[in-house]
């Protein structure tokens, strides 16, 4: 039979009667979710912050696979769930995401980005259409892969293109000049 109804229990730290849900799922833990955050934000600040990493680092490497077991598990069991919170997180944070690749990867700023792509009067650097929400016109960021430079912008459509011309060796004629015009004029170099 399933209990309907939620029974309060009383934090032992603050004396609050509480529903259920307001304390950890530590059965044995009678404080509630708020006095043990509480208590944990104390105990941190207060401890050696080295000896207790270093301690974490021992514990961490003593039960290693035991942690990568369990975390399997959890993923295996909660894929679907695992993925739709990916997704969200995803599309909440894609003009962090976007900036925090850029940097990384070629050093550049978003307010470069958008000098670099104001320069570029907000068109591919090959086939010069302006760019635009849908698919074709997606903006990519061409670079040099040996030398990591930052070329340009280009539309999906042009960079998928280009690849494909690399890897096949039958350049096309605008993409070939594209590419040897971009090979001695770097836009933008963080290396």
């Amino acid at each position: 039979m399933v209990n309907l109804i939620e029974v309060p229990k009383r934090c032992r730290i603050c004396g609050e009667e509480k529903a259920e849900s307001e304390f950890p799922t530590d059965k044995h833990d009678s404080r509630c979710k708020i006095c043990k955050n509480r208590a944990s934000r104390q105990y941190y600040s207060r401890c050696d912050k080295e000896k207790l990493s270093k301690k974490q680092a021992e514990y961490y490497q003593r039960n290693r696979e035991h942690k990568l077991e369990v975390g399997r598990a959890y993923h295996s069991k909660n894929r679907e769930k695992r993925n739709q919170q990916s997704k969200k997180w995803n599309a909440e944070h894609a003009a962090w995401r976007r900036e925090y690749d850029s940097r990384k990867q070629y050093g550049l700023t978003l307010d470069v980005e958008r000098e670099l792509l104001a320069k570029q009067d907000y068109k591919c650097a090959t086939c010069r259409r302006p760019f635009e929400g849908n698919r074709s016109r997606k903006l990519c960021r061409d670079h040099h892969h040996k030398l990591g430079h930052f070329r340009g912008f280009l539309c999906d459509t042009c960079n998928q293109l280009e690849g494909r011309a690399k890897s096949t060796g039958n350049p096309i004629k605008t993409l070939k000049n594209m590419i040897k015009r971009f090979e001695s004029e770097v836009l933008f170099n963080a290396r």
